[in-house]
């Protein structure tokens, strides 16, 4: 008979990471995707970062690693590490490799649909950023936009 063996590891949180505000997660970005040696600029990179009641970041997840012009989004890859790490709120970020930030009418459907289900989880979303994939420095925020 085969066991699947199950290891639980604690998180510690990083002191030094948070994220409250739209530079927040400019920087969040910047200090953990952008100089990754598996970032691709040129493709979409799909990342959940799981953070604790304080808005501090757990764990960072790169969910999908797309084309240039989308990248899939499938919740349970989504919500796999949020659970794993005990996180009670997460950011959702993807980069767009044109510059523009604005969102396409899949970032919506897909912003709602993890919405959705972040709901029933209660686990709090606390926004889905769009960055920029030329210098990092725009992005577009769906919780400042009212959209969470």
């Amino acid at each position: 008979m085969n066991y699947l063996k199950v290891k639980a590891i604690r998180l510690q949180e990083s002191p030094t990471l948070s994220c409250r505000s739209d530079q927040d997660a400019i920087g969040l970005w910047n200090s953990t995707i952008a100089g990754h040696e598996i970032y691709d600029p040129q493709k979409e990179h799909l990342v959940v970062f799981s953070l604790n009641t304080k808005l501090r970041v757990l764990d960072w997840h790169i969910v999908s690693i797309g084309c240039h012009n989308q990248a899939i989004c499938n919740p349970l890859e989504v919500f796999r590490p949020l659970i794993v790490a005990g996180a009670s709120n997460f950011i959702l970020m993807h980069n767009h490799p044109s510059g523009d930030t604005t969102p396409s009418q899949s970032d919506i459907k897909i912003t709602n649909s993890i919405k959705q289900a972040a709901e029933i989880l209660h686990i709090k979303m606390q926004d889905h950023v769009i960055i920029d994939s030329l210098e990092h420095t725009k992005i577009h925020s769906f919780r400042s936009d009212g959209r969470i």
